[in-house]
């Protein structure tokens, strides 16, 4: 995943500091995950719409950031992702609860396997683990 994307994605993540919704009708409510496909075929779209968000955000920017665009570039109508994702809020919310994820298990492995470590250490390296997140958010 491009640094940017994930700095975008991830502010998705925190939904009081972000308005949900299009201009005329906005929410503080989290967008909802994705529809859990029922089939790989399923799944396989759920992951070309993801990537294919990361790669126009990253390559074009958040203002060519449209469900046309991502339906576009991932290959799949927008119809389809409309199926998985209510909104391209949604699909961002999406980007930013992986991230998230990722950001737990890299912790989590770190304390895991720092048990003989000096403190000094794993602080370092879970203080590189939240500077990589940290400058993820940065635009």
């Amino acid at each position: 995943m491009a640094a940017r994307v994930r700095r975008r994605a991830a502010r998705a993540s925190f939904p009081d500091a972000v308005q949900w919704g299009s201009s005329s009708r906005r929410t503080t409510e989290r967008p909802q995950p994705p529809k859990p496909p029922r089939t790989g075929t399923g799944a396989e779209i759920i992951e070309s719409i993801l990537a294919a968000a990361e790669w126009v955000i990253d390559r074009e920017g958040l203002p060519r950031f449209t469900a046309n665009r991502v339906a576009e570039r991932a290959g799949v109508s927008v119809g389809a992702l409309y199926q998985y994702f209510p909104n391209k809020e949604a699909v961002l919310a999406e980007l930013a609860r992986r991230l998230e994820q990722r950001t737990r298990e890299q912790l989590l492995h770190i304390l895991d396997t720092s048990r003989s470590v000096p403190i000094a250490a794993t602080a370092a390296r879970v203080v590189d683990v939240l500077l990589d997140g940290i400058g993820e958010l940065a635009f």
